[in-house]
């Protein structure tokens, strides 16, 4: 999951149109198949993309990269990370929803964020 994870993260999400999306996943059930002897569905739950993370794992020294399987321990650990930002002081609190996609991005920017000079250029519409 962790390999599938990565080329997700690496490739799939620069694309931007739908049929490159399907094209990639289709490529990576392929090599799933041909090297690792299984399947996508197998793998993940409802087809969905895998999300993978080390910020879940206790060990704060050193974290292991771990896969999502409860998104609800995940959106209450996000949440809990929230109420200490807002507890702290000199810090201006923020309301935030942490609903499914709202989670995944945040994923996604952790990841980048604790790579070696990390960076994104993060693009979409103002919210409320």
């Amino acid at each position: 999951v962790l390999w599938m994870h990565e080329c997700i993260r690496v490739f799939s999400d620069r694309l931007n149109d739908e049929n490159d999306k399907n094209w990639f996943k289709d490529l990576i059930s392929a090599k799933l198949g041909s090297i690792y002897n299984t399947k996508w569905n197998q793998l993940t739950k409802d087809g969905a993309n895998p999300i993978v993370v080390d910020f879940l794992d206790p060990n704060e020294e050193d974290p292991q990269y771990a896969e999502v399987t409860n998104y609800a321990g995940l959106k209450k650990h996000i949440e809990n990370k929230a109420v200490d930002y807002n507890e702290e002081p000199g810090y201006r609190a923020m309301d935030l929803v942490f609903f499914g996609d709202a989670m995944d991005h945040l994923c996604r920017i952790h990841r980048i964020i604790r790579q070696p000079r990390g960076n994104a250029l993060l693009v979409g519409v103002g919210g409320s």
